[in-house]
């Protein structure tokens, strides 16, 4: 549907333009310019005193009728405006393009001072499509056209909800589509040439700054703003550009816009910023164009579905059932409630350089601390930026891209499809449903179509609340998960952190985070051992990297005093050798690795059990000594030997070498002499084992003095 103008600029820097300069493939085109004068004859005729001779709209005579306007001939160009309208049963008419003409216009003011005669009737009509109406009007032949503020009535909600789902059909069986940018002004008459001009590549190199200014006029006007005009214009099989008595006739395509090009979802990241004069049509206009059903989600046009219901079902539609979604009547803005995990963090964003009309972006995606795939993408609604986040929300189709906003995030893309040749399109996301190596966190999500510009976004979640509704109270749901401050931002930190963010800030929060689990549950807890593991990652890509490594071995060895499971342990190592690389710490990425492939080797063996064995063992990893599976089968060999000899009867009595200290001798005999080059760590390392042998020492003696006792 049509819409007021309004302002704002489009993604590639001009104006709101939502594709780039309209690019034209049909050669055979003719500009004409008539020698009419450009100034259109005042309205000679009054808005009815009469009620009694306002038109009155009859039923369609069928389903997928529509009416179309028969507008009459005139000599005199001053006359009144005379038209028919009739039933046209297109559903029933065979397919291929009818003799009808569709007008795509902007509406303009909501005032109707003018007055299209329909059957010696009265319709008032804006002043927009009265100026275009006197440029089609014949002189001899009468015009047959549809027009949407003309052919549906629009004072029935149930009329409007059903005819809007033709649209696209409408216009794609037209025999052309006529588009009205408005009277002539800034040179829109060589405006109208150079977009001609502007799908070839040579003329447009050569295009005067004279042109380029009068094609940035054209492309400010309203029209280029409406929702609508990305239907229109994409079900068009030919297309007709009038700008005053200036026209271009040919056109088979604008911008390459197409149907079925996008899931719903990137559609509403691509065009919501579009203007519309009922704010339903946002989401209407673009039904017609998604790739994916919403009807069989019930997602339909009923203009008497409030606005808030609807915008549940939207989010509902687009990410699944697996939510708790806020909306309200009085804007346009959603808050989701979900849980998901992190796939990774957009590490750069640069324009492409290929594109010279500067609408395309290239992101470089981070997962994990390495460097990921990357893709050319189109700019859309809100622009990625570096540091926003790639996460999959459970029981969503397809990830989305998040910007931290404190103690929550703002939704960048709703719906991010990876182009074809990126290697994300290659994931298999229903094995991402539930990853092994990924955290699943609890998100707060506002999805605000009003705030274009992020620098005018709240940092503080509450402040946004307040900003937009003052009047808000947390329900049930939000006082149980989400209500507590200092429980979303440390939702984000760990978040943040998980992605590979490189936020100092995000420290403090976890190290407070940290002490508090620490207080309350003991460092054992699994909410304390996530912060310090989270926490020896953020050290290490802030560059405190002894912090990174002592939060890291606090970390390892309560897990391993704890006795969790080794694949959970080795988990942790590799993030930290992902850490270490991504830092450009390669001998450090090199001594950890080592200690994952302990890890997995004491898997396998029996002897590994003894916590005793694992510090040396570690040590002699830090020293870049190499253990592979053959050392530790000597020396388990070995200490099955040296037991057997201790048992043999009659023999003085022997201990054998604790396990460590063979298996570090089969290791030395292996390797060659160790480098040293971690001695201060090994000794860190050995100190704060020998103080929890002290502590269980003294746990031991304490226990058995109470026994004695």
């Amino acid at each position: 549907m049509p819409v007021a103008p309004g302002s704002g600029r489009n993604k590639f820097g001009f104006s709101p333009l939502a594709t780039p300069i309209p690019a034209v493939t049909q050669p055979d085109v003719r500009i004409t310019s008539t020698n009419r004068n450009s100034l259109l004859p005042k309205p000679t005729n009054e808005l009815p005193e009469n009620v009694q001779n306002a038109y009155r709209y009859s039923p369609l005579l069928g389903h997928r009728h529509i009416r179309l306007l028969r507008l009459l001939p005139d000599r005199n160009e001053n006359a009144p405006l005379h038209s028919q309208l009739f039933d046209y049963p297109m559903l029933e008419m065979d397919d291929g393009q009818h003799m009808y003409e569709a007008l795509s216009y902007v509406w303009g003011s909501s005032e109707r001072p003018h007055i299209l005669h329909i059957d010696e009737k009265s319709l008032p009509i804006t002043a927009n499509l009265y100026e275009v109406l006197l440029r089609l009007r014949d002189k001899m032949i009468e015009r047959i056209l549809w027009i949407d503020a003309v052919c549906i009535d629009q004072t029935s909600i149930e009329e409007r909800g059903e005819q809007i789902q033709y649209m696209a059909e409408i216009y794609s069986k037209a025999n052309r589509a006529i588009v009205w940018l408005g009277e002539a002004a800034d040179n829109s008459d060589q405006a109208l040439k150079s977009i001609r001009m502007a799908a070839d590549e040579e003329h447009q190199s050569s295009q005067k700054d004279t042109d380029k200014q009068a094609v940035l006029a054209i492309l400010d006007r309203p029209w280029f703003r409406r929702i609508w005009v990305l239907q229109e214009v994409a079900a068009a099989q030919h297309i007709v550009m009038m700008c005053g008595s200036t026209r271009i006739d040919g056109v088979n395509s604008l911008g390459g816009i197409s149907l079925d090009i996008r899931p719903l979802g990137a559609l509403i990241d691509m065009y919501h910023t579009h203007e519309a004069t009922e704010r339903h049509d946002k989401i209407f206009a673009l039904l017609g164009m998604s790739s994916n059903d919403p009807t069989t989600h019930g997602l339909l046009p009923n203009y008497k579905t409030p606005w808030d219901k609807l915008m549940v079902q939207l989010v509902g539609f687009i990410l699944g059932e697996r939510i708790y979604v806020k909306s309200w009547m009085q804007q346009q803005a959603a808050v989701i409630f979900a849980k998901g995990y992190v796939i990774g963090i957009v590490s750069s964003v640069q324009m492409a350089h290929d594109d010279s009309r500067g609408d395309k972006q290239h992101v470089i995606l981070k997962i994990r601390d390495v460097p990921g795939p990357s893709w050319t993408i189109q700019v859309a609604g809100k622009p990625i930026e570096a540091g926003d986040i790639l996460c999959h929300l459970l029981g969503a189709t397809k990830p989305m891209i998040i910007r931290p906003r404190h103690d929550y995030f703002t939704i960048v893309l709703v719906e991010f499809t990876p182009p074809k040749d990126g290697r994300m399109e290659q994931m298999d996301l229903e094995q991402l449903e539930q990853p092994e190596s990924s955290s699943v966190y609890d998100f707060i999500l506002v999805w605000d179509w009003n705030s274009s510009n992020e620098e005018t976004t709240s940092r503080d979640y509450e402040s946004w609340l307040t900003s937009r509704v003052p009047e808000y109270s947390y329900s049930e749901e939000e006082s149980e998960n989400y209500a507590d401050k200092q429980t979303r931002l440390g939702n984000v930190a760990l978040i943040m952190s998980d992605a590979g963010s490189n936020d100092k800030a995000i420290i403090n929060t976890l190290q407070d985070m940290k002490n508090a689990y620490t207080r309350d549950f003991g460092e054992a807890d699994r909410r304390t051992l996530m912060c310090m593991s989270k926490l020896a990652l953020m050290y290490g890509r802030t560059g405190h990297l002894w912090e990174a490594e002592s939060e890291f071995w606090r970390m390892f060895w309560t897990r391993m005093n704890s006795q969790e499971r080794r694949e959970d342990i080795v988990r942790e190592v590799t993030s930290f050798v992902a850490m270490c690389k991504g830092q450009g710490h390669s001998q450090r990425a090199k001594n950890f690795d080592k200690v994952a492939s302990l890890l997995e080797i004491a898997g396998r063996y029996p002897l590994m059990a003894d916590k005793d064995f694992a510090v040396l063992l570690a040590q002699a990893i830090l020293r870049d000594v190499e253990v592979t599976e053959k050392s530790v089968i000597a020396a388990e060999k070995k200490f099955h030997s040296e037991a057997e000899v201790d048992q043999t009867p009659g023999r003085k009595k022997y201990t054998p070498p604790p396990m460590e200290v063979l298996l570090l001798r089969a290791v030395n005999k292996e390797n060659i002499e160790a480098t040293g080059e971690r001695r201060q760590l090994s000794i860190m390392v050995l100190t704060w084992e020998r103080e929890r042998r002290d502590t269980d020492y003294r746990e031991g003696s304490h226990k058995s003095g109470n026994e004695e006792q």
